[in-house]
């Protein structure tokens, strides 16, 4: 069994006490938004580009909120090992279109992102843990 270690840099941007998710069509769950960190690349233009990618609008980097590390198998019975590094972002219209047909883009109430399937699931809590208490938080889950 093979598998792979992925960073990838999240935006948490809240709105009302909602949060942003991305959705992929066909797919059960959400998500933040947010993608891979390509070498040599910095996570925070990373996320920059990836949101530009998605969405074709500009955001602004509010804070670093932390880091989820995540363990899992995938669909291919692949061992991963996610390592997330999440933003606050803000952004200047919470008007928010997709710039990729394979994804949607939905504001939830926080307090509902499990039934919405929030992935990872327990990602949540590093966001709320960090409302409380203003400092970065890391965080881990192994699935496997």
């Amino acid at each position: 069994m093979s598998g792979s270690i992925e960073l990838i840099a999240r935006a948490v941007i809240i709105d009302d006490g909602r949060i942003l998710v991305a959705h992929k069509h066909g797919a059960s769950n959400t998500f933040l938004p947010g993608g891979h960190i390509e070498h040599g690349e910095p996570s925070e233009v990373a996320l920059l580009r990836e949101l530009e990618e998605e969405m074709g609008i500009s955001a602004n980097i509010a804070a670093f909120m932390g880091v989820f590390e995540y363990q899992f198998i995938d669909e291919y019975d692949r061992h991963m090992h996610e390592i997330n590094l999440v933003y606050e972002v803000s952004l200047q219209d919470h008007e928010v279109i997709s710039a990729e047909g394979h994804l949607e883009f939905k504001w939830i109430k926080m307090d509902k992102a499990r039934e919405h399937n929030l992935l990872p699931e327990k990602i949540i809590d590093l966001v709320k843990q960090w409302l409380e208490i203003s400092q970065p938080v890391h965080m881990y889950a192994n699935t496997t």
